[in-house]
């Protein structure tokens, strides 16, 4: 159709059009049709078509589907590191598995009260870690949907989850202001302080060095970025360093791992 409107078109596709050369060249729109479910590694792939545009080009995507994962709000969704399931979570207080592209349902996960929040698998797609309003976190196997362990320690709604690059440490955050460690195979969240209030997102570098989060500050206070050097005690305990405040339009911690 583009053609027919005068426009000069390359296509390319890995499996159809797998002509590399067209990728050597920069456009002013890049669109993805019918070609995503393609797409080993999707954020790699997207990094590059964006890479392959001019300064103000655009990137067009295809909606490939829609479907109603939960009865009511829909609160997270994340992809398995080789992107051939998804995981959503919802306020019915369960975590589902979906098939990709046909988004059938493999399994649930029941077991949290509340709703469940956040969804973070490890990179080898063997766990998965929900947080819930219920104030627990959950980990689980993720191709059984077997309960491995429940963790306990925060003050009030679990509102995020991640997993460092190896997998071998998860991470909670809190709107009781708190941030919690869990060591792949112990049985325990440490739980230190990282905001006022409210921690909202916890993000790894790729290095798996340093971690980031995001949250509220109280009322009257100053806003600020603290960054924390932490280090991991023989019990597994972590410590907080020093602060630096900077200011910011958010609050946010970076924490030296």
């Amino acid at each position: 159709m583009m053609r027919e409107d005068g426009f000069k078109v390359n296509l390319y596709d890995p499996y159809f059009y797998p002509d590399v050369s067209v990728l050597d060249r920069q456009y002013d729109f890049v669109t993805c049709s019918e070609t995503v479910e393609h797409l080993r590694s999707p954020m790699t792939e997207f990094k590059l078509l964006d890479s392959l545009l001019v300064p103000g080009g655009h990137l067009g995507l295809d909606l490939i589907a829609e479907f109603k994962a939960h009865p009511r709000h829909a609160q997270a969704v994340s992809f398995t590191p080789d992107g051939t399931e998804v995981v959503t979570t919802g306020m019915d207080s369960l975590a589902k598995v979906w098939s990709v592209p046909e988004f059938d349902l493999i399994r649930t996960f029941s077991g949290h009260e509340k709703s469940v929040n956040s969804a973070a698998i490890t990179p080898d797609g063997e766990l998965v870690l929900t947080g819930s309003t219920d104030r627990t976190a959950i980990v689980w196997d993720w191709a059984s949907g077997e309960q491995i362990v429940r963790l306990s320690g925060h003050r009030n709604t679990l509102a995020a989850s991640s997993f460092s690059p190896s997998g071998d440490l998860g991470v909670t955050a809190s709107y009781d202001g708190r941030i919690g460690f869990w060591l792949r195979g112990s049985d325990r969240l440490d739980v230190v302080v990282s905001h006022p209030r409210n921690v909202t997102c916890v993000s790894f570098s790729p290095c798996g060095q340093v971690l980031a989060t995001s949250g509220d500050r109280q009322s009257g206070e100053d806003m600020g970025r603290r960054i924390t050097e932490c280090s991991q005690g023989d019990r597994g305990s972590w410590s907080g360093g020093d602060r630096m405040p900077v200011h910011a339009r958010r609050a946010a911690t970076v924490l030296y791992l």
